[in-house]
């Protein structure tokens, strides 16, 4: 699997790298970390809805469950 990098990226590695940690980088007024919260804050985004279209198709195919599992019975 090959990752894809920009500039930015490495900006914020070393933002974080500089500070210690994601938090005290996300503290610092400075261009990498305003980069870092838009991505670490766009990643958060992607995973709840990620969670959600999960959930949702759990909720399906539950249902499915129980009507293949009525059908069997009958």
């Amino acid at each position: 699997m090959r990752n894809s990098f920009d500039f930015s990226d490495l900006e914020a590695f070393l933002a974080v790298k500089e500070a210690g940690s994601f938090h005290h980088a996300a503290a610092k007024p400075t261009r990498a970390a305003n980069r870092l919260q838009n991505r670490a804050e766009a990643t958060f985004r992607d995973a709840q809805d990620t969670i959600s279209a999960t959930q949702g198709n759990s909720v399906r195919f539950a249902f499915q469950r129980k009507a293949i599992s009525a059908r069997c019975l009958h």
